[in-house]
């Protein structure tokens, strides 16, 4: 089941494509302190074992690309939600 989400797009723009077996999220910053809360959401993936869970490749021009497994899709969201990147998650259709 998909999460739709919510956020504020004067400070990001997010697209949200498939991708295989993953799930890929390109997104634009427009703020610097989203960057600051993507490390955050980095740092907390980054504190398992398991390497391939979230992909952060940096981009020119603000382009952040993060691909993330889909069994980490779930935890990924709520993630960006815990540090306000996104203002609502819900279940989806």
């Amino acid at each position: 089941m998909k999460l739709l989400y919510k956020y504020d797009e004067t400070k990001m723009e997010l697209k949200e494509a498939q991708n295989e077996d993953d799930i890929e999220f390109n997104l634009i910053l427009l703020d610097e302190e989203v960057r600051k809360q993507l490390l955050k959401v980095k740092q907390f993936f980054s504190e398992n074992n398991i390497v391939t869970d979230l992909l952060v490749y940096t981009h020119s021009d603000r382009h952040i690309q993060i691909i993330v497994r889909k069994d980490f899709y779930y935890d990924f969201v709520l993630q960006l939600f815990k540090y306000h990147l996104l203002d609502e998650v819900k279940w989806g259709d």
